[in-house]
């Protein structure tokens, strides 16, 4: 059975797409520029000094020096990180694929963030309040602004993780015993109350799909090389079978389906948690249960493989759009990220809470305030 194979042009393709797939992100010339500031300086610094910090198997005293050398050491660095986060939002330049130069940028800031949150506890460890509440102050800063930077998917799940680092290592100082009050209304400061919405993430949703699905979706072939089959140890008979594009490919079937599921994961970023949409969870499982299943390929099993390869390629032929569903099967775009958001908002309101109880019950004589059920008292 021949193969019913369509094709869609990049402006056909731009047409199908809803109007919130159509949207293109305005860029911010001055947001771009502060970055890439904030990448010259992480170039100048050398991280690797400090990786001890974060090793639990560094012997305690070793980090603790260490950390002190990397409170003094980074003052000049932070000092004009500072000056640049004060002028305003960050926001990624648009790259292509093959571009690694922000992802270097954005493991540097990583680092940064990590090693902030080390030295800040074991700082605090030894009773320098001031110095670990200042390593805390802006990690956390810092994370939230590039948790708030516009950009692509990995962007914004890399600033999840820095976030997610700073609001553990602002509890587990808040919680040390004799951690001042003042400094818990330091952090309490720079740590702003969470959104009810997820902007960034709904912006990185579109982003992705606009720059890497939506050109894909034209041609069969480039599909086909997000779906065909793999495996390890396989000959270059096997290799080669394939490179040859099998089963039937509709665009505009396609295109529907992976928009309907982009959309409601967009719409989910302005949901709360119990209200978010996931009616396409459903189709996309009964997609993948009716996609021709992989073949059973062996590594050294020439004449087994062929076999496979060719009933395969049968049923890839005998199924409509059997390219397009496994595309759909096999793609996220955005998926599960709206309760990581939703969850990540909430400990952040969590930690708020906890640092305004610490510094209310500081001038209260321990007492919480009257409007809060329960006991008074911790």
């Amino acid at each position: 059975m021949e193969p019913k194979v369509q094709s869609a042009t990049p402006e056909q393709i731009y047409a199908m797409l809803p109007p919130e797939l159509r949207e293109k992100a305005t860029i911010d010339k001055d947001a771009t520029g502060r970055l890439a500031q904030l990448s010259d300086l992480t170039k100048s610094f050398d991280w690797k000094k400090y990786a001890d910090l974060a090793d639990p198997h560094v012997a305690m005293s070793s980090r603790k020096v260490n950390a002190r050398a990397f409170y003094t050491d980074t003052q000049p660095l932070f000092a004009k990180a500072r000056a640049i986060l004060a002028q305003g939002p960050l926001q990624e330049t648009p790259y292509k694929p093959q571009d690694m130069v922000h992802m270097e940028l954005f493991s540097s800031l990583r680092a940064i963030v990590k090693y902030c949150a080390s030295s800040g506890k074991l700082l605090a460890a030894d009773r320098e309040y001031d110095k670990a509440t200042e390593m805390t102050e802006f990690g956390m800063d810092l994370a939230d602004h590039l948790l708030k930077c516009r950009g692509s998917g990995i962007t914004w799940l890399v600033a999840i993780a820095m976030d997610s680092i700073m609001l553990r290592s602002g509890h587990e100082l808040a919680s040390l015993p004799g951690f001042p009050p003042a400094d818990c209304k330091r952090l309490l400061a720079v740590l702003p109350a969470a959104p009810t919405t997820d902007e960034p993430l709904r912006n990185a949703i579109r982003t992705d799909f606009q720059d890497d699905m939506a050109p894909n979706l034209g041609s069969a072939e480039r599909v086909w090389q997000f779906v065909k089959p793999g495996g390890e140890d396989l000959t270059e008979d096997d290799l080669k079978r394939l490179e040859t594009v099998v089963g039937n490919y509709d665009p505009s079937e396609t295109v529907k389906m992976l928009s309907k599921e982009a959309k409601e994961e967009m719409d989910n970023t302005r949901r709360p948690m119990a209200q978010m949409a996931h009616q396409t969870d459903a189709q996309i499982e009964k997609l993948s249960n009716s996609t021709p299943k992989d073949p059973d390929l062996k590594p050294n099993a020439s004449a087994h493989n062929a076999w496979e390869s060719f009933k395969f390629k049968l049923t890839m032929n005998a199924s409509p759009n059997s390219l397009g569903r496994r595309l759909l099967a096999s793609s996220d775009p955005g998926r599960n990220l709206p309760p990581i958001s939703c969850r990540n908002r909430a400990l952040r309101d969590c930690l708020r809470v906890y640092l305004a109880s610490i510094v209310y019950r500081s001038t209260h004589g321990g007492a919480l305030p009257s409007s809060i059920r329960g006991s008074s008292r911790c």
